[in-house]
């Protein structure tokens, strides 16, 4: 045998020793659809679908029902919140005087016409809205099942839309009066529009997407960034239908810009100058980019927070420091060019200031704006904790984003929505209601999420399921984690915990009954809002506390009741005399102290 012959043969008996190496495994495949340019027919679609399409929405109506019906025995079908008491106070005015309008639009017009629309068939009543609202919110996720079946597959799609059904704090939102709910549905049908007729550059389709976009622009504002990604996009997410594209693009524009552009010319003729859907878009820019703001908005000093007077009182102190007259778009570019020059004289602390902002965005903890999630469910709505909230969907969205979009041209789109919404409040600043519209989005990539994990588990690959569980505990520390605003110019820390800001809730509900006469019922609410352990304005409660138990001294004094009387009076006492040792309103607090103690020596 030769040397060659010798050395083959050693390198054979060598490899028959060595152990077989392991088959190398695979990577596990991602829940993505292929990109397609086909449109199935309607009708096969219902038939595909109609089961999911049907459990879905009896689902979502019959949860919003029951909440809505909750909602019936409490003061809350009632009682207004900033932002609704002025767009029904516009809406009526509407109703009124006739549609067109006469002046700028400082709020997004939309929900006022929407509201206008429902009281001139149905009139003024306090259901119309909330039926409306709730139908329209049912079908929010079937368009999110539609999105995921184009996007993903079935199951996502099925855990997407379940999430959307379920999820508390927008079914409260959509059983009150809020212009955040109706827009949500408008916007996502389109999106799914956008999806299912942009790959085969589709004109008619395109342009039913453009006007449900446009629509979602002129009722929040936040919504022209998506458009403009949207509109950007689309070449790409057509390239499969290049002779169609331009007049698809087009369309898809024009659409939009059909719907929006009617506005932001009569908001600009009637400004002085620039203005797009609505105002305050300046003022909103600066309460979050400011010296004082935190994770949250800070307004600055001397200004009303509430619709009716926001306008007014932003205009006096831009023109008291300016020292003349301005326009309302002049306005507008006072307060934005303040907030600019604090992020590029402060960068630094804008850096901090953003990852603040993003820690509120994506804390499981509901930041009140119309309504106090948390306090609404605690102690009116409790049928709401059978909800999911962002504390469920949050850390899976966060694990769902891991997957390779740039991939698909369809999931490029998606991707490029959402995030940029979030960019929006980033920007500006954050409530609990400005992320709702993101919902439907993160429900989806939430099923992505609970998709991979049982596909890991089914192939018998526990080093990838490990992984994904690590990150989805991370992200549920993140989501979880406790946040406090740190103390800032005189205002004391606040935590996202506990009863934080149900003082505020219990003092709404005294007005409320106080304008119903009702002294009762204010006293019962005023002494709530005082046991909550974290209170914001205990001056005022205790002086309102004094006011009401005053007034019902009087109320039973002319009933004959003057026992009872003496009792409310001595109750007044007490809260004048804590006013006085917190130095709360000082002249008035003496001045009704001593009325107290002189009508009370009376009937003793």
């Amino acid at each position: 045998m030769g040397r060659q012959s010798r050395e083959k043969a050693e390198r054979r008996q060598r490899a028959a020793e060595e152990p077989l190496a392991k088959p190398r495994q695979a990577a596990m495949p991602g829940p993505i659809a292929d990109d397609t340019t086909t449109v199935r027919p309607w009708g096969q679609v219902w038939r595909a679908d109609r089961v999911a399409f049907l459990a879905i929405f009896a689902v979502a109506l019959a949860f919003r029902i029951t909440v809505l019906l909750q909602t019936a025995h409490t003061p809350f079908l009632q009682v207004s919140n900033i932002d609704s008491g002025s767009y029904q106070k516009w809406a009526h005015e509407l109703v009124a005087h006739g549609w067109r309008p006469t002046r700028n639009f400082y709020q997004s017009p939309f929900y006022a016409y929407f509201l206008a629309a429902l009281y001139r068939v149905f009139g003024d009543g306090p259901w119309a809205p909330r039926l409306a609202q709730i139908l329209l919110g049912s079908l929010t996720p079937v368009l999110a099942y539609g999105i995921g079946t184009r996007l993903f597959n079935r199951r996502v799609a099925w855990i997407g839309a379940l999430l959307v059904a379920l999820y508390a704090p927008l079914v409260l939102e959509e059983v009150t009066l809020s212009k955040t709910t109706p827009l949500i549905a408008v916007a996502v049908g389109g999106v799914a529009a956008y999806l299912r007729y942009g790959p085969g550059a589709h004109p008619g389709g395109l342009a039913v997407a453009g006007i449900l976009t446009g629509l979602a622009v002129v009722g929040i504002a936040q919504w022209l960034l998506p458009f403009v990604v949207l509109a950007a996009w689309l070449p790409w997410l057509a390239a499969g239908a290049s002779e169609r594209r331009p007049v698809a693009v087009a369309a898809f524009v024009g659409a939009a810009l059909l719907v929006i552009s009617p506005v932001v010319v009569w908001n600009s003729v009637h400004s002085g100058g620039l203005i797009l859907t609505s105002g305050g878009s300046g003022l909103n820019l600066y309460e979050g980019n400011n010296e004082r703001a935190t994770g949250l908005a800070s307004s600055p000093p001397g200004l009303r927070d509430i619709p009716e007077f926001e306008e007014e009182d932003s205009k006096r102190l831009a023109e008291e420091a300016v020292g003349r007259p301005l326009s309302p778009a002049k306005v507008e570019r006072y307060w934005s060019s303040r907030a600019w020059a604090y992020i590029r004289d402060h960068p630094g602390d804008w850096l901090g200031l953003l990852r603040r902002k993003l820690t509120v965005l994506w804390n499981s903890y509901e930041v009140p704006d119309n309504y106090h999630f948390a306090f609404m469910r605690e102690h009116f709505l409790t049928i709401l904790m059978g909800g999911v909230t962002l504390g469920v969907v949050g850390p899976l969205a966060i694990v769902g984003t891991l997957l390779p979009f740039w991939r698909r041209r369809g999931l490029v789109a998606f991707t490029g929505v959402w995030l940029a919404y979030m960019l929006t409040p980033l920007l500006y600043y954050v409530r609990g209601r400005y992320r709702l519209p993101l919902v439907p989005f993160l429900a989806l990539l939430a099923g992505v999420c609970v998709e991979r994990l049982i596909r890991a588990a089914r192939a018998g690959r526990w080093d990838h399921f490990g992984g994904l569980a690590a990150a989805l505990l991370a992200a549920v520390l993140f989501v979880h984690q406790k946040y406090c605003e740190p103390p800032h110019h005189g205002v004391a820390q606040l935590c996202f915990a506990g009863d934080t800001w149900y003082d505020q809730e219990w003092m709404k509900l005294a007005g409320f009954y106080q304008e119903r006469g009702d002294l009762d019922a204010t006293i019962d609410a005023l002494g709530h809002a005082a046991e909550c352990s974290v209170p914001r304005n205990i001056g005022q409660m205790t002086f309102w506390r004094g006011y009401a138990e005053s007034k019902k001294a009087e109320q039973l004094d002319a009933a004959g009741d003057r026992a009872g009387a003496a009792g409310h009076l001595r109750l007044a006492r007490d809260s004048y005399r804590r006013c006085q040792d917190l130095r709360y309103r000082p002249d008035a607090t003496s001045a009704n102290l001593s009325n107290v103690e002189e009508r009370l020596a009376q009937l003793e």
